[in-house]
This record gives structure tokens, C-alpha cells and sequence, in this order.
């Protein structure tokens, strides 16, 4: 039987409908759920993410904070300068330097915000930040219209309120960065909640530049209208607020405006606007804004002068610029915020000049009969120095020009100057760092021969001066003597790289060149051999960085900074600065005692041996000169004082040459009288002078002065007589192997050649083995006639006296260097007299092929910076 079909159920159809959409409705929803929850989530965490990147962001690059509490001062109040002075008790006492208080015309440029008229406050609130007295630091509205200027590159809408501007205008930061606008914006919040409305516009008002070399409303009141800012009107005013927002267009000097002419709008049409805004504003009725946007603006026509003209003297001027520096770096704001401080703060400042040494200073360079009688086109040449104590990095005095000072704020030669310091370079950029590093001793050998001849130049480098070489010679005598190829050969082993990070680490050296590019796209560098081994720098050394290298010496190497005052208090007695720099340990104890050694024998034997005062007092140091003749230094120093000269012209110009060295003769004149008082007191108390320390860990050892090794009974045998000398080492480098340059020979005492089988008489005595020397053209080198070379089997002497016995080991066109200005034969020539038969006139003997034109070309050292020379 068929099944009965049971009958269609619409609402049971319906409902299975209902209940499948249900179904797919409800994983849908559940999916759509998942989908937004999990983006509400991923927000959540990325912006817990950003804002916590962004927190430590902050923390570590912006500093949010911000004060003007020591940027504020009063009118009218002088700076006072104090340095120290000993009783005749001995005790010391601060002594006010009474002819050089420092003001100036700055003084009456500050002006209280009580003092200000109504309306200068409100025309530059109008028009630079209307909601100023409401907002918190920043203006909401302004802010994001600048935000989204910033991001669209639309400039037009300023988000910066007069609590920013002022903020920008103290610290000198403008750079269109994120960073800086980030924390702008968090300094202005921070300065809202430390001070009121009326000191921040009293600060912006006295700060902001206003064209003509203005800063701040008293100036401009007095430069534009020649009237105190509390006689302004109100078009005066309007015409002052309408400059900052573009002082040159704005200026009403410049551009008054006014002619009605399109794209010519000036100060007139600006000052309108200014109007315009406080009347709307509320702030001036509509009369008032009518008649003084229909008045003329007059101006002064004999404007104030605003510039200082007080004449300091060097030492001063170097203070002034000390502390702009130093208070711009600590309270992160411009020179001209720094400057009035200075000028108007009524500060104490404790200066570490020592006054008789500065009186003495200024005597001796004011006075041409210390100077020589020369000129150039009319002009004397200039001379800057300093002196310093080495046992703390107070300057004492500096003079930074020649003659009376009679110019405020002058160039100083001393402390803005970059010279060619020469050969003074080489105790602080060769010796020092070599012997530091244990790559040299006292005692070290080297050649003094060239390292190379330049074709083009048709010249041998490098050179000495006098243009000649010693030969065989050791670090003490390179030193003393100022040898080139002695400084040049221990910047090899050095390298450059390191001399240079010991220049700008260790002495703080900072007018040193890495790399700069010039205009015509040539790379120039201080990091190569002839820059650094003798003083051919870009640009050059300061005096001042010269002499505080220089203490380092006698002060056992411990390196300070130099200071040229110790504190400076505000008028309410408050430290504002402080110049306490830690003391750093760059040299070992070891390392000064030896260069104290060597460069007390520069002033005994060497270049400086003219000096006067070591006759009385113990004195070290090292004279400079460059190739050019253009630059003249001597840096020296006692056991009491540090000093560095630079003689030349402020223009460079070639000097002539001196019987002694202008800067050395200098340097010794006002030493002797800085020194004069301290001679007197020991001579009286019959105390002992004070020497320069030796560590107790240098040991004193004889060695050959030719090979830097013991010596041996050979060095004694040497033609010139005993080479053995003492040298000065520690215990781990004192020499330990003993001279193997010495070699015996037979010496015929008929003719003072050396021997050969006839000579009758003869001796035993010592010539010198060198390393090979082999030279494009002949070279005068003094010790070339005492030098030894090993014969081979077979060898046939020269026929002649007037070269060495090797001779005939040469090509032709090659030499072995010639001892200059004999009249005699040299010593280490053949006795041709008694053994004729020996030589190349009567037997057969082919010297080495001819070499030919030499094809060295000149190279980097050879062309970058002046060599040093030596009167």
C-alpha cells in the first residue's frame, strides 16, 4: 500500500526558515563581534604601545621643563669683576677690579611689565596671541591648525603663543622639527605653572627682536623714537608689535609703507591691522583705532646708540666671551639673553687673573721697543699670549694683540686666533702620544735622512732647517733639535688617526679638521702625517689651547681645562656658574718626567737655548716655526707658570728672518718679570727654587747615542770620539740589547782614511753601520763620512778621497749622502795614497747599472700643510 504524503505545513516551513537565518545571523553577528572587539583590542594595545613609546620618547630626548628665573634682571645695575690678591700677611684676599666694571648702554634697556604702557602689552597680545591670558601655555585651536600646517606643509597658520615664542626666542631653537615643537609645547605648559602671565609677556616683551638690532621694547623705543618706552603712544605701539612676525618687511625704517602701492605694504599697513585687532578685541575704542590708523608715524632722526663702547682690556674681553658661552650652554638661551644678563644683571664675577702677571703682560706688549724694527707695507706685526697655572687651569693673563688696546671687543688674538703652531705641535701630537704608548723611548733611534724626493719639486722630503741632516740620531735629539724626518718617522709608527684622537681627547684640541669639504670640492684633513708631525694644520692652533696643552708637562699629566674665572653669583649673591671641571690623568708620571727631560734640553742645547731665564729658573718648552715663515711660536713653562706665544701677522704674510725668535724673545722678557718677585723671595729666604718633578720610577742608563743600545767599548772608538751619553728611561723600557752599529776598522794614521794592506800605521777604530741609504740626488748628511758598509769578495775601492771607501756599491745615479763643507777628505774614504793598486784605476770593476730618473711623484703629506723650520 501506498504511504500517505502528509500535507504541506507552511508554518512549520517557515519556522525551519526562521531558525536556519537565525542560525546563520547569530554566527555571522558572533563573527562581525570577534572582528571588532579584536580591532578595539589591537587599538587599545597599539596605543598603549605608542603612547608608551611616545612616554619614553620624551623622557629620553625633550626636556619638558622650562624657568626664566635666571634669565631675568633688573635695570640699571653693573657687573663687578674680583680677582684674587696676597696681603702682606700672605693671606689671600678677593679684591674688586675696579677700572673694569662692566656696563653699557644695555643697562637701561630692561623694562619691568608694571613700567610698560597698557597699550604695548595689548597690541602685541592682539596681534601675536589673543587668548594669552586665558590659555595654559598653548592655544588649543592654533595648536591643531599648525599641527595640520605642519603635516600639509601649510606654513600660514602660526600655533605659537607668546609663552612659546618667548621659550624659542631665549633658547635660539627654530629648526622645523617635530622634536623641538613636541617639546616646546611641554615647556610652555611647564613655564605657565611656574610663573605668572605678567613675568612671561615682561620677559617676551624685554627679549623680542625688533629689526635695527634690537632686542626687547626699551631698546626699540630708543633706536625708532629715541623716547622711554613708557612715552610711547599708541600708533608708536602698534608700530613696535607690527615687526616680529617678519622684522625686515615690518621694519619702519626700512619699510614704513604707506604708499598705497600693491605688494609695497610696510609697517603702515601692518600697524593697521595691529589696530584693527586690539579694536575688535575690545581692547582700544573705535575713535582711538581711527585716529591712529590715520596718524603718521614719526621717527627719530638722530636715533640712540645702542652698542657698547667701553674698551676692556684682553683679559676682560676673553671673560665676557667665556661667560656668553658658558651661561648660552647651561641655560640652553641665546647671546643675547646671555649678554644682558652680563650687562644689566648686577653679577660678581671672580675672575682668575693674577694682576701684577696681567699689568706685566700688558706693559711688555704695549711697549715696541720688545718687539722687532720691522714692517710690512706699513703694518707691525702682532703677537698674542697667555700664561696660565698648570696646576689648576687658571688663567692668569693673556694679551691678544700688540700695542694699546683701542677697540671694544676686539679680535683677540689669544683666544679667537687659529694659528700654524709649527714645530711646538710635536711634543703634544708625536712625542708625547709615542712614548705614552711605549712605541719610543729617550733613547730610540732613527735616521735623520729624507723619506723621499719628489720629482716635480725637485726637492728631498722632508726637509730640516737648516737643509741639512744629522744622520744617526735618537728621540732626545730629535726633539731638541726640532727634526722633521725624526717627528715625521715616529708618526708612521704612531699613525695619524691616533695622533689626532690624543690632539682633540687628551689636549682638547678642538680647531683640528677631520674632513671638510671646500667649495671647489677639494677634501681637506688634519689626519696626515705632515699636518700632524709638523704643525701645517688647516686652520691652525689657539693660543689659549696651546698653553693649557702645554701644562700638562709640569703637572705630572694630569690634564685640566683652562678657566678664566671660578664662579659667577647674581646680584641676589646666588652661584649661577660654576667653572669646576674634573681634572684628567692623560699622561703617566713616567711619560711627563721624560718630556720634562727632553724639553728642558730644547732650552739648554736646542732651539730655544737663547733663553734668558733658565739661567735662574729651571725652564722647559719648544719654539715653532712653519715652512712659510708665516707664524712664529714658542709654548714653555717653569715649575711655577705655563706660557705660549704666537708672534706673525693677523693677516698671514712672510716674516723675515730674526737673529732669535721674536715670540721666544717675547715669552722671555715677561717671564723673567712674572718670575723677578719669586727669585727675589728665595734669594732672601735662601729657600730653594722649585725644579719640575721626576717620577721615582725613572731610571737613568749610559747607551750609545747612534744606536739607542747600551753601549759597548766600540762606541768609544767611534772618529768623533765617545758616544755614550745617560738616558733618561722606565724600568721596563730602559735598553737592553747593546749597540751593534758600531763595526771595527783598520784606520790608516798617515792619511786619516781607512786603511788598506800597504798602509804602514795604522789603527783600530769605529765607524757607524746605517740602515741603506740610496738617495735620487746628493744629500748633506753630517755623519754620512763616519758610516761603514760590509765589502764583498772581490770589491774594488774608489780612486778618489772625496767619497766613501763603499762608493763603488752605487749606481752612478745614485748617492749615499756627502758630509758638507769639508776641506779635508772624508773620514771614511780610501787611502788611495798607499794603495793605489787597489782601486778602480787599475783594476777592472763594474758598478750597478744606472737606475734612472726617479718617478716618485709628491703625495699627500707632501703637499698638505707647511713643514716645520727653526730660526
Amino acid at each position: 500500500m501506498e504511504k500517505k504524503k502528509k500535507p504541506f505545513n507552511p508554518v512549520k516551513v517557515l519556522g525551519t526558515v526562521a531558525a536556519t537565518l537565525l542560525k546563520y545571523v547569530s554566527k555571522i553577528a558572533t563573527y562581525l563581534f570577534n572582528v571588532v572587539m579584536t580591532l578595539v583590542l589591537i587599538f587599545v594595545v597599539t596605543g598603549s604601545i605608542v603612547a608608551a613609546v611616545f612616554a619614553i620618547y620624551i623622557k629620553n630626548y625633550i626636556d619638558p621643563t622650562f624657568d626664566i628665573e635666571n634669565l631675568k634682571f633688573d635695570s640699571d645695575l653693573t657687573t663687578f669683576l674680583y680677582y684674587q690678591e696676597e696681603k702682606s700677611d700672605g693671606t689671600v684676599e678677593w679684591v674688586e677690579y675696579e677700572e673694569e666694571r662692566i656696563h653699557g648702554s644695555e643697562n637701561r634697556m630692561w623694562v619691568k611689565y608694571d613700567d610698560m604702557p597698557s597699550n604695548l602689552v595689548n597690541a602685541f597680545v592682539a596681534i601675536e596671541d589673543k587668548r594669552f591670558f586665558t590659555h595654559p601655555g598653548i592655544d588649543f585651536r592654533r595648536t591643531v591648525g599648525a599641527v595640520l600646517g605642519f603635516i600639509t606643509g601649510d606654513d600660514s597658520y602660526g600655533g605659537s603663543t607668546i609663552t612659546m615664542q618667548l621659550i624659542k626666542n631665549v633658547t635660539g631653537e627654530n629648526e622645523v622639527r617635530l622634536q623641538r615643537k613636541i617639546q616646546e609645547i611641554l615647556r610652555a605648559l611647564d613655564l605657565e605653572k611656574r610663573r605668572s602671565k605678567e613675568e612671561i609677556i615682561e620677559m617676551y616683551l624685554n627679549t623680542i627682536y625688533l629689526s635695527q638690532g634690537t632686542n626687547g621694547v626699551q631698546a626699540a623705543a630708543h633706536v625708532y623714537f629715541g623716547k622711554d618706552v613708557s612715552e610711547l603712544s599708541l600708533v608708536e605701539c602698534a608700530a613696535l608689535a607690527s615687526i616680529p612676525q617678519s622684522p625686515t618687511k615690518w621694519d619702519p625704517v626700512q619699510n614704513p609703507g604707506g604708499t598705497g602701492e600693491e605688494g609695497k605694504e610696510g609697517n603702515k599697513e601692518r600697524r593697521i591691522v595691529v589696530l584693527q585687532a586690539m579694536y575688535e578685541q575690545g581692547l582700544i575704542s573705535e575713535a582711538e583705532c581711527d585716529a591712529a590708523q590715520a596718524a603718521d608715524l614719526v621717527l627719530a632722526t638722530d636715533p640712540e646708540e645702542s652698542k657698547e663702547s667701553v674698551i676692556h682690556n684682553w683679559f676682560v674681553d676673553a671673560v665676557i666671551d667665556e661667560f656668553l658661552i658658558k651661561y648660552m650652554e647651561k641655560y640652553n638661551c641665546t647671546k643675547e639673553i646671555a649678554s644682558k644678563m652680563l650687562y644689566s644683571g648686577g653679577l660678581q664675577i671672580y675672575t682668575t687673573m693674577d694682576k701684577d702677571i696681567q699689568d706685566t703682560l700688558e706693559y711688555v706688549f704695549e711697549s715696541d721697543n720688545y718687539f722687532p724694527d720691522t714692517e710690512t707695507a706699513g703694518v707691525k706685526p702682532e703677537a698674542a699670549m697667555v700664561i696660565m697655572d698648570h696646576t689648576n687651569g687658571d688663567v692668569l693673563g693673556l694679551v691678544g694683540g700688540r700695542g694699546e688696546k683701542t677697540v671694544p671687543r676686539g679680535f683677540n688674538l689669544a683666544t679667537h686666533a687659529k694659528r700654524q703652531p709649527g714645530s711646538a705641535i710635536k711634543p703634544l701630537s708625536v712625542y708625547s702620544p709615542a712614548i705614552e704608548l711605549g712605541l719610543i723611548t729617550y733613547a730610540t733611534q732613527f735616521d735623520d735622512v729624507p723619506l723621499m724626493y719628489y720629482k716635480a719639486y725637485k726637492r728631498m722630503w722632508p726637509s730640516n732647517s737648516p737643509a741639512t741632516y744629522i744622520g744617526l740620531t735618537n728621540v732626545n735629539y730629535g726633539l731638541t733639535q726640532s727634526k722633521n724626518t725624526v717627528a715625521t718617522r715616529i708618526m708612521e709608527m704612531l699613525t695619524p688617526q691616533t695622533s689626532y684622537d690624543f690632539l682633540t681627547e687628551k689636549y682638547k684640541i678642538g680647531t683640528l679638521v677631520e674632513s671638510l669639504e671646500t667649495s671647489t670640492g677639494e677634501i681637506k684633513t688634519d689626519i696626515n702625517i705632515a699636518s700632524l708631525a709638523m704643525g701645517g694644520l688647516t686652520y691652525g692652533a689657539r693660543v689659549i689651547d696651546m698653553t693649557t696643552a702645554y701644562c700638562a708637562f709640569p703637572n705630572n699629566g694630569v690634564f685640566n681645562h683652562y678657566r678664566l674665572f671660578t664662579k659667577v653669583l647674581d646680584n641676589e649673591g646666588n652661584v649661577i656658574l660654576s667653572d669646576e671641571e674634573d681634572p684628567e690623568i692623560i699622561l703617566s708620571e713616567e711619560t711627563t718626567s721624560i718630556m720634562n727631560i727632553m724639553l728642558e734640553n730644547v732650552v739648554k742645547k736646542g732651539t730655544a737655548k737663547s733663553l734668558t731665564l733658565s739661567k735662574k729658573v729651571q725652564c722647559a718648552g719648544k719654539t715653532g716655526t712653519t715652512s712659510s715663515r708665516n707664524d712664529l711660536y714658542y709654548a714653555g713653562y717653569t715649575p711655577y707658570y705655563t706660557a705660549a706665544v704666537w708672534f706673525g701677522y693677523s693677516q698671514p704674510v712672510n716674516l723675515p728672518s730674526y737673529t732669535q725668535s721674536p715670540a721666544l724673545y717675547l715669552w722671555d722678557i715677561v717671564m723673567n718679570r712674572v718670575h723677578q718677585d719669586i727669585i727675589d723671595e728665595a734669594q732672601r729666604t735662601g729657600e730653594p727654587l722649585k725644579t719640575f718633578d721626576i717620577s721615582t720610577k725613572i731610571v737613568t742608563a749610559e747607551y750609545c747615542k747612534d744606536s739607542g743600545k747600551l753601549a759597548t767599548e766600540n762606541c768609544k772608538l767611534d772618529l768623533r770620539g765617545n758616544r755614550i751619553e745617560t738616558g733618561y728611561f722606565t724600568r721596563t723600557t730602559v735598553p737592553k740589547e747593546y749597540c751593534d752599529c758600531h763595526k771595527t776598522i783598520l784606520y790608516c794614521n798617515d792619511s786619516n782614511c781607512v786603511a788598506g794592506p800597504n798602509c804602514p800605521d795604522t789603527k783600530t777604530v769605529a765607524l757607524v753601520e746605517t740602515p741603506y741609504r740610496k738617495f735620487e740626488k746628493n744629500v748633506w748628511v753630517t755623519d754620512a763620512e763616519y758610516t761603514y758598509m760590509e765589502l764583498p769578495e772581490g770589491y774594488v775601492y774608489p780612486s778618489t778621497t772625496d767619497v766613501p771607501y763603499y762608493a763603488n756599491l752605487y749606481p752612478s745615479d745614485r748617492f749615499m749622502g756627502l758630509t758638507r763643507w769639508l776641506d779635508r777628505a772624508p773620514r771614511n774614504s780610501f787611502c788611495v795614497h798607499h794603495n793605489s793598486e787597489y782601486t778602480v784605476s787599475k783594476l777592472p770593476y763594474d758598478r750597478p747599472p744606472d737606475e734612472g730618473d726617479p718617478d716618485a711623484e709628491p703625495g699627500e703629506e707632501g703637499e698638505e700643510g707647511a713643514e716645520a723650520t727653526e730660526e
